[in-house]
């Protein structure tokens, strides 16, 4: 590599690294989510009901009280 390319990969290399802060977003920019929390249940694919805890009733018993498999 001869030195003129070398000092004008140098002289493009000082100005974009220069220039990125111009190009940045702001740092009160509303485009990113905030994604602090929890954000699953403790029991997955079961969402709680809007009532509240309630006692839970078998529907999977034949009448003569055998579970259905």
């Amino acid at each position: 590599m001869s030195s003129r390319q070398r000092n004008f990969l140098l002289l493009v290399t000082l100005v974009s690294t220069a220039a990125a802060p111009l190009f940045a977003q702001p740092k009160g920019s509303t485009s990113i989510p905030d994604l602090a929390g929890i954000w699953t249940h403790s029991i997955p694919g079961f969402e709680p009901l809007t009532s509240g805890p309630t006692a839970l009733i078998n529907t999977q018993r034949r009448a003569n009280g055998t579970a259905i498999s």
